[in-house]
């Protein structure tokens, strides 16, 4: 069998606690993220259209609502814009199309 390789340490270590306050910061934020009609309908659209293109789990919708929520509390905003939304997409797209790539992806929902 193939052997899993052990992750290595970040170069820097303070990166990992920058990570773990950012994930804390993401999971403890009392006030729920804004979505307007217009990006809630995008967003559902986008999804289904990804998961028709690649056979994604419907379990990814929650992580990518997950991602879109860290992503605008970096940039200290209290609602997924459109941008916000196309943008975390794009990365979403590429790393699926990645993980297609090395068969990382199952055929089936």
């Amino acid at each position: 069998g193939a052997r899993v390789a052990q992750a290595e340490r970040p170069a820097n270590p303070g990166s990992l606690d920058a990570a773990r306050f950012l994930l804390g910061l993401v999971t403890r934020r009392p006030r729920p993220l804004q979505i307007s009609d217009q990006v809630g309908n995008r967003f559902s659209e986008d999804f289904a259209t990804v998961r028709q293109e690649l056979q994604v789990r419907p379990e990814l919708c929650h992580a990518w609502m997950g991602l879109a929520r860290a992503h605008c509390l970096t940039f200290a905003e209290e609602e997924l814009t459109a941008e916000r939304w196309a943008a975390v997409l794009q990365l979403e797209r590429q790393r699926l199309l990645r993980c297609a790539q090395e068969g990382l992806l199952s055929t089936g929902s």
